[in-house]
Order: structure tokens, then C-alpha cells, then sequence
């Protein structure tokens, strides 16, 4: 990855069917992938596939706390973008019933909840 991530002709918001390198690393849980992405400031931390999910919904959908907590903690992350049913991260977090995530994201986005 880190090999990828130095050559410049290698387009790392590139989506291989609908889903970016970043996208996958969030929705399978490879948090280490996660990290070393986050640190290039050329990802798109929001690009969403074809149905309106980003790298943070995926990563709610799935459970994957620790990926949400790094993604929540980065000021690229849009909490409050809609999937194109009009889903938000704490709706899919809360859907899927990992309370820990929805917990966090009330305690991160307490406007939202005002």
C-alpha cells in the first residue's frame, strides 16, 4: 500500500467497480490500511459508491468502532451526509444495533441531536 501510495500516477480515489481502495479498507475493517490512507491528504474520505454509503457508513454498518472512532476524528469526514434513502451514520448505526457506535457518534455530533 505504502509502494501504491507513492507513485503519482496511481489514482487512489479511483473506484474499482463502485467501491475506493479507502471504501473497502473501512467496510472490511482493516484498520491498519485505514490509518495509513487517513494520513494522505489526497483521499477522499467521503466518496460515496453508487448508492449514497461513504467509507464511515460502511464502517457503521459493519461495527467496526475503532475505524468509526479514527473517521469521526478526522475533520474530512461529513457525519451528517445522507445515503440516497436519506440514511445518516447514527440512522445505520442504529439499525444495525451497534449501540457503541451510536453512542459515540451522539457524543461526537451533539448539535445534531439538539
Amino acid at each position: 500500500m505504502k509502494l501504491l501510495l507513492n507513485d503519482k500516477r496511481v489514482d487512489i480515489n479511483k473506484a474499482n467497480y463502485e467501491a475506493t481502495p479507502f471504501y473497502v479498507a473501512c467496510r472490511k475493517g482493516h484498520i491498519e490500511i485505514v490509518k495509513l490512507l487517513l494520513k494522505d491528504k489526497r483521499i477522499d474520505t467521503n466518496k460515496a459508491d453508487n448508492d449514497g454509503w461513504t467509507p464511515l457508513y460502511v464502517a457503521c454498518q459493519n461495527g467496526h468502532f475503532d475505524i468509526v472512532k479514527l473517521l469521526l476524528n478526522d475533520k474530512r469526514i461529513s457525519i451528517r451526509k445522507k445515503t440516497n434513502n436519506g440514511s445518516t451514520a447514527f440512522d445505520i448505526a442504529k439499525e444495525y444495533s451497534h449501540l457503541n457506535i451510536v453512542k459515540l457518534i451522539k457524543e461526537i455530533d451533539t448539535g445534531f441531536f439538539d
